[in-house]
């Protein structure tokens, strides 16, 4: 193992080190060996010297590009000019052997560290052997978490004040206020930009400095690394060490074969394969099909879980969470969404019941939002049933986002409309003269674009407007004249009436799609396809 200079500055600290010439560097320097300096040395970059005063200054064999020495003894901290190597300077009455005993003993505490690691490497320990490991090396609790959100280890014995990470210590997962701190927010978005080893400052989910790192896909499925700041704050050292555990920890996961097969499962793969339009030959799809007891002809529904801030952990998460609500349903990962297929039985049985009551109990505390298809009879569909399922969602949203789940049914004419257009077209598909219907309310201080969208809600019964807008009925009668005179049209026509109705849904469309998007959501305000 090479020990970096940010960890040989640490132990040196009770001798008041100076860096006296140190190189300029954007990462740490590190070391493979530890050395007297004698005078007949052939200077080595790998090889950190100790030496006296004296015995530097008399040295001529070294030149400043390829020798780093501690440098013991000199004189009120003065050194030889010019300095012919990199230098790190202690106190006068500092002994040269006390410093070298306590470097030795930094190298052979680290390469101990290193060769138990590589010991649990080699026996394909799982990642909390690699965490107990390390341990006594950090004041700060460690944590690595799943793309799931889960806690696939955590330091053990590191007494830790923080509530949440006492939770995650006790029930190695994370509490559900946390998950919607840290998904309802840009917090794990941010986190998981840290593909490299690095500090994350507050605020954040803990509201402490953290350092993190993000893993690329893994079999283990680990998704980040991180050491929480809650009793010191974390310092240079900490922060490689922990870079030096990650590594150990990804190459154990390298070496082990894929230990979460629900994500691969062929009914999966099948499915990936309607929904990419991947299936070679009709064929192909019968003989899959038939296998995988999921008839072409039968009946389906398609709900389509989706999230304001789409991260593939998150919505991990909430599949590892369905996983246990509803284990006999087909579900998989799609585009950031997660796609539960209900297949109806012949007698019209569903999972409905079972699939909504876990929605209504998991998509709240996950700010989560669901789209329902239709039930249709062609597994062929799926990839246009998929798009139009989250399309409901993602209007259901913007339109209503108290709740939590959308059915197609109910939003078929939004749906229609956001299909036709993108929203700077939407402004086409409105009938003009309502325009003008909104500026003599404007002028008038009245209210007529809603007494007519009432009016069409409810089949123009004049007393079902008269109760819910509190008017006598013979006003309602006048102002449905006076609508009909400004906008030159009349209501008895069912296409006036039919396309004034969506043009009510896409005046609402484009209102939603001209406002600003929730905080912290990357949802487009562009509500077309």
């Amino acid at each position: 193992m090479k020990i970096a200079d940010c960890l040989i500055l640490d132990a040196l600290k009770p001798f008041d080190p100076k860096q006296k010439c140190w190189p300029d560097k954007a990462g740490p320097i590190f070391f493979e060996n530890l050395s007297f300096l004698e005078g007949d040395t052939t200077p080595d970059r790998a090889i950190l010297y100790v030496s006296t005063y004296e015995l530097l200054t008399k040295s001529n064999s070294i030149t400043i590009d390829d020798c780093f020495v501690v440098c013991c003894g000199a004189p009120a901290g003065v050194l030889p000019f010019p300095v012919r190597c990199h230098v790190i300077s202690l106190r006068e009455d500092v002994s040269v052997f006390s410093v070298y005993n306590t470097l030795n003993q930094l190298f052979q505490k680290l390469w101990k560290w290193d060769t138990a690691l590589n010991a649990a490497l080699l026996s394909g320990s799982d990642a909390q052997t690699f965490i107990d490991l390390s341990e006594h090396l950090f004041s700060n609790p460690v944590v690595l978490l799943t793309d799931t959100l889960h806690v696939a280890a955590i330091s053990q014995k590191i007494d830790v004040s923080h509530p949440d990470i006492q939770f995650m210590q006790e029930n190695k997962y994370l509490p559900e206020h946390m998950v919607q701190q840290i998904t309802s927010k840009p917090y794990l978005e941010t986190s998981e930009s840290f593909h490299t080893i690095g500090f994350y400052y507050p605020p954040n989910y803990i509201n402490c400095t953290i350092v993190i790192r993000k893993y690329d896909q893994n079999p283990w499925h680990l998704n980040i690394i991180c050491m929480y700041g809650v009793n010191v704050e974390p310092t240079d050292c900490d922060l490689v060490l922990l870079d030096t555990l990650g590594e150990y920890i990804l190459a154990a996961a390298k070496h082990q074969p894929e230990i979460n097969a629900q994500f691969n499962s062929r009914s999966s793969s099948f499915l990936y394969s309607l929904l990419a339009d991947t299936v070679a030959s009709e064929a192909e799809l019968t003989v899959a099909a038939s296998l995988l007891d999921l008839p072409l002809n039968d009946r389906y529904q398609l709900y389509v879980v989706s999230f304001p801030i789409p991260l593939e952990s998150h919505s991990r998460y909430v599949l590892l969470n369905l996983e246990q609500l509803l284990p006999s349903s087909l579900k998989l990962i799609y585009h950031e969404s997660i796609l539960i297929l209900d297949q109806i039985s012949a007698d019209g049985t569903s999972h409905e019941k079972y699939i909504m009551n876990a929605l209504q109990l998991l998509l709240p505390i996950n700010n989560a939002f669901c789209g329902i298809s239709q039930v249709f009879s062609d597994l062929r569909l799926l990839r246009d049933v998929f798009h139009l399922a989250r399309r409901t969602a993602e209007i259901g949203y913007r339109l209503n986002p108290d709740v939590v789940y959308y059915s197609f049914r109910d939003y078929y004419s939004y749906v229609l409309l956001s299909a036709s257009a993108q929203s700077r077209t939407l402004p086409l598909l409105y009938i003009q003269q309502l325009d003008q219907l909104a500026d003599y309310d404007r002028r008038h201080n009245s209210d007529n674009m809603v007494l007519l969208c009432k009016l069409l809600e409810h089949e123009r019964s004049i007393t079902d407007v008269s109760k819910e807008m509190h008017l006598h009925r013979n006003s309602v009668l006048y102002r449905v004249a006076k609508i009909e005179q400004i906008l030159g049209m009349s209501l008895d026509d069912p296409d006036v009436r039919l396309h004034l109705l969506l043009s009510f849904k896409a005046l609402n469309l484009l209102k939603r799609a001209t406002e600003l998007p929730k905080e912290g959501s990357t949802m487009e305000p562009d509500i077309g396809e």
